[in-house]
């Protein structure tokens, strides 16, 4: 750009009224006149100048461009706007995902983006603004503790329930069940693993089939009461009774029922033993609750939880004692009693128990029910009575109930007024019955729900009530009914009964007399078909009378009597539809161009969205009255302005868009490789070598070694002749030579085996192998040769210098080709020759895959 008035060689530059003129003083001969210009302009601007000295001249400023900015402004002492802020412009198929997503006229802000495909696709706009990038989000993981899954139509599939699976069996999280005899175990809420202990309540020396040896299936219970005596000698006498089924019951709370159950099995097989192991577990589960309820007593009075150390329940006083001490702890510090399903039982039951509880609400915090302290067993035939004795321990809100051998407490319940206990359940007192009602010698006792009624056993005929003195006296139905006649009847007292008289009602001319005959109303001749309304008006009833009107959107002619319709679009014209306006019969309907619909109040036309219909064949963007087609990256649309198709660009493309071969697919393109020997690159559009030799997908022995080609590969075999050892993979050295052989000592004293790779129709002549001595002496001199392999004449073999030898390929090849050359190099060092040979494996490829 010219920048102010310039008169510097090579050129002249300045400014014309907010232009540029640029002089050339090297042009040729037509530029002749234009210094004379060129000055007589700069004349006229300085007489005239063009800009203001109050405001910047700003014509010849180069403003830089504003790349990705969609929000200019100007600077405030400048010529040049300056960003406020960059972002990207959706452009085809993507300008209606941005507008669907809130993005006004495709805009997005940089660093913000929006989603697509049900929000499997995330588009955003990168920092510093740019082209929209779009990226797949894939569905997250499922957790790893997901029982139950739930996959809906359009969206990722969804854990509805979490838990553990044990044995094939699926446990809801956060509950607690039974696996196996005296065992439970617990699902923790985030699911896994199962929590398992034992069950304190459950008696395992009480179990004698288990898994490996039970007989009909129940594992950890007992069958048949045989099954228990079957190790006991039986009485002599050999008569047995009948076998009593038993079961095992894992509940503290029945194990006075198994112990008198148990006692009174004892009595017809081995006493002594069997009564032995009932006394030594119910003595066992005795001291445990005991010893529980007295740490539990202990924490509750604030004592430390510390055992008697020759105590044998020393455990279960302290597990008891220390679970209390954590719940009262808690409930003092105001925090919640939940902490207890993290707590293994019978850990969590005791914190819940102390945590929840007011102090000395709950003396037995495991068991509800009060048990029955040990006594002596009973001798058989022998009944100790607890109850009568006065020798038990019920409490004053329990009944004491005897048993064989013990007792059982029961809560006493008591019952409301009216209800006596019976058989442990509240009942009705009928006191009909029992003759504790209250009714007079005139009454009758009619027995009810927890009372009773006194009814009178005189009775009146229809129409009359007894009296406060019992006498029969008429009933006034006209009074103490509250409707006896119809709204049109007078009501009239009879002895016993009652009466109703019609009234009698005269009306004005237009009413009559209602139907209850109470009043006058209005006779509707327009609704009777009394009226006198031409054709083409409408009735209207009136007080006593009617009157004849036009319908609507008809008016009265008085001239003609008649009613004629109204014109409503001449006599508002523009004022009541939005587009189109056609007059009906008594009315008018108002009708839209295409691409518009009428809305609901039937006046204004609302834009019609052409692409809920599917119009297009891939992506429709609806615009006011009317809709546009697109179509998505790799196709183009087609002249009905509707269909996509795709595009072939292996076929459109100019230049090679592949380097092997290019494959057309719907809506883009691959790059295809040779099918064997090669894969494709990293970018997509090359083809990298597979190196067998590297990977070891070749075929080659051990013996052999591999090397590696352009889409192949060679096995070789570098076997050194005779009189020669193999010193490495590629070199084999002459061993030492017999007196005076000629031959052996002229033979060459190493060969070295070499693989070149070339390309067909490789540029010739062109050098592709060195060969020399190392170290170089002062004095040292070489001849080389080809000896054998080049019988083509396409090699041949040069000295460089006195030190250096090169191998040149003569010939071009035009198609693959294998060589093996023997080149040899003859050193003379200090007056003495020395032969070395190179066997050179040369392989031709082809330049094209």
């Amino acid at each position: 750009m010219c920048k102010g008035l310039c008169l510097v060689e090579p050129c002249v530059c300045f400014s014309f009224f907010g232009g540029g003129f640029y002089y050339n003083p090297k042009g040729g001969p037509e530029n002749l006149w234009e210094p004379l210009i060129t000055l007589l302009r700069c004349a006229l601007l300085l007489l005239f100048p063009p800009v203001s000295l109050s405001q910047r001249d700003c014509s010849s400023v180069d403003c830089p461009p504003l790349e990705n900015c969609i929000k200019e402004a100007p600077e405030s002492d400048g010529c040049c706007a300056s960003c406020l802020q960059k972002g990207c412009r959706c452009e085809g198929y993507q300008r209606y995902d941005c507008t669907r997503a809130g993005f006004k006229n495709g805009i997005v802000p940089e660093g913000q983006s929006y989603f697509v495909d049900y929000g499997s696709t995330e588009c955003s706009c990168p920092v510093g603004g740019g082209p929209i990038s779009c990226r797949y989000i894939g569905c997250p993981d499922l957790p790893p503790n997901c029982i139950e899954t739930l996959e809906p139509e359009d969206g990722c599939q969804q854990c509805e329930r979490i838990g553990c699976v044990h044995r094939g069996e699926k446990y809801e999280a956060g509950h607690s069940f039974h696996v196996e005899a005296c065992r439970i175990c617990h699902c923790p809420d985030e699911g896994g693993k199962l929590m398992c202990y034992p069950d304190p309540d459950c008696d395992p020396q009480l179990t004698l089939i288990t898994d490996d040896n039970a007989p009909n299936g129940r594992d950890g219970f007992f069958t048949r009461f045989d099954q228990l005596s079957a190790s006991y000698n039986r009485p002599s006498s050999g008569n047995l009774p009948h076998f009593i089924p038993l079961f095992f019951f894992p509940f503290i709370s029945l194990r006075v029922n198994v112990t008198i159950f148990l006692l009174s099995a004892c009595f017809n097989y081995a006493w002594s033993l069997c009564l032995s192991v009932v006394e030594q577990q119910c003595c066992l589960s005795h001291v445990k609750e005991s010893r529980c309820d007295s740490g539990v007593a202990a924490a509750r009075a604030g004592r430390a939880c510390e055992a008697d150390g020759n105590d044998s329940c020393a455990d279960e006083y302290q597990v008891c004692c220390s679970c209390c001490a954590i719940g009262l702890l808690i409930r003092s510090e105001g925090q919640g009693c939940n902490a207890h399903k993290y707590l293994s039982y019978p850990c969590g039951h005791i914190f819940l128990s102390c945590c929840e509880d007011e102090e000395g609400q709950s003396q037995s915090p495991l068991w509800t029910q009060e048990k029955s302290r040990p006594t002596a067993l009973p001798r058989p035939g022998s009944n100790v009575d607890e109850c009568q004795g006065n020798t038990h321990s019920c409490r004053p809100n329990q009944r004491c109930v005897n048993t064989p051998g013990s007792f059982l407490c029961e809560l006493q319940v008591r019952c409301p007024v009216g209800y006596q206990m019976k058989n442990g359940v509240c009942q009705d007192i009928d006191e009909c019955i029992g003759n504790t009602h209250s009714c007079g010698e005139s009454s009758v006792c009619q027995n009810t729900a927890g009372s009773f009624r006194c009814s009178s056993k005189l009775k009146c005929v229809s129409g009359f009530t007894l009296d406060s003195h019992g006498n029969c006296i008429d009933i006034n139905e006209c009074s103490s009914l509250s409707e006896p006649c119809t709204a049109g009847s007078a009501c009239i007292n009879t002895v016993g009964s009652y009466t109703c008289r019609q009234k009698i009602l005269m009306c004005n001319e237009g009413y009559h007399s209602s139907a209850d005959g109470t009043k006058c109303v209005d006779t509707d001749e327009c609704q009777m078909g009394t009226h006198r309304c031409g054709a083409g008006q409408i009735c209207r009833n009136l007080p006593g009378s009617y009157r004849c009107d036009c319908q609507t959107g008809y008016q009265y002619d008085a001239f003609r009597k008649v009613c004629t319709d109204i014109n409503e679009c001449w006599r508002f014209p523009g004022r009541l539809c939005a587009q189109t306006c056609e007059n009906t019969k008594g009315s008018y309907r108002c009708s839209c161009t295409t691409g518009f619909s009428l809305a609901l109040d039937g006046n204004n036309c609302e834009d019609v969205n052409e692409c809920d219909g599917s119009p297009c064949s891939q992506e429709c963007v609806n615009i006011y009255g009317s809709y546009q087609c697109y179509c998505r990256e790799g196709y183009y649309l087609k002249e009905d302005r509707h269909t996509c198709e795709d595009i072939d660009e292996c076929s459109q493309t100019i230049g090679n868009l592949c380097v092997f071969q290019c494959v057309n697919v719907v809506g883009s393109y691959r790059c295809s490789c040779p099918p064997h020997g090669y894969v494709t690159a990293a970018n997509g559009r090359s083809c990298k070598d597979i190196d067998e030799c590297m990977t070891g997908s070749h075929n080659c022995s051990f013996s052999q070694t591999c090397y590696n080609l352009q889409g192949s590969f060679k096995c070789l075999s570098f076997d050194c002749p005779q009189n020669y050892k193999k010193v490495s993979d590629t070199h084999c050295e002459r061993m030492g030579c017999p007196p005076n052989s000629i031959d052996c000592q002229n033979s060459p004293l190493r060969i070295t085996y070499h693989q070149l790779n070339l390309k067909t129709n490789t540029i010739t002549p062109g050098q592709i192998f060195r060969i020399g001595p190392s170290p170089v002496y002062s004095g040292d001199n070489i001849v080389i040769s080809i000896v054998k392999g080049n019988e083509g004449g396409y090699f041949s073999a040069r000295k460089l210098n006195s030190f250096t030898g090169a191998v040149y390929l003569q010939r071009k090849v035009g198609d693959p080709k294998d060589f093996l050359i023997d080149v040899e190099m003859k050193l003379l060092r200090k007056g003495t020759f020395t032969s070395f040979l190179s066997r050179l494996y040369i392989f031709i490829t082809s330049n094209k895959m």
